[in-house]
């Protein structure tokens, strides 16, 4: 399962309950941290980020429940600089040291979008 979810979930100390919750009925698989202008253009989430899960199988979830948690597992992180768009919606475009604009084959400008990387960034590292 892959949530959005606004950064403080993750990290404020009062939602500990949550995070333990998840933890007791699923392994983290991937938490990535999106540019702040992420849904600038939706008005959306805050400091989002991006938590993929996967539930536990039903012998996990006993072994969990006698606190028995296997933690040795790696958990792939992000954090991703920009998303191709400004804190108004507008889309942004990678430059040159000069200024002109980068374009591609076809072209047309290039977004400065990092967040595109990141699947294949995760699929590196799975590979590991």
């Amino acid at each position: 399962m892959g949530v959005v979810l606004p950064d403080g979930i993750l990290n404020n100390p009062g939602l500990a309950f949550l995070r333990d919750w998840l933890i007791r009925h699923s392994k983290i698989i991937a938490s990535v941290a999106l540019p702040k202008e992420t849904f600038g253009r939706n008005k959306g989430v805050n400091n989002p980020s991006v938590l993929i899960v996967q539930k536990f199988s039903h012998q996990e979830y006993l072994d969990s429940e006698k606190n028995i948690i296997d933690t040795r597992g790696s958990v792939f992180m992000s954090a991703p600089a920009t998303s191709g768009i400004d804190k108004r919606g507008n889309t942004v475009f990678l430059r040159h040291p000069n200024g002109e604009y980068i374009l591609d084959g076809e072209g047309e400008r290039v977004a400065d979008d990092q967040i595109a990387m990141v699947p294949s960034a995760y699929e590196i590292w799975k590979r590991g």
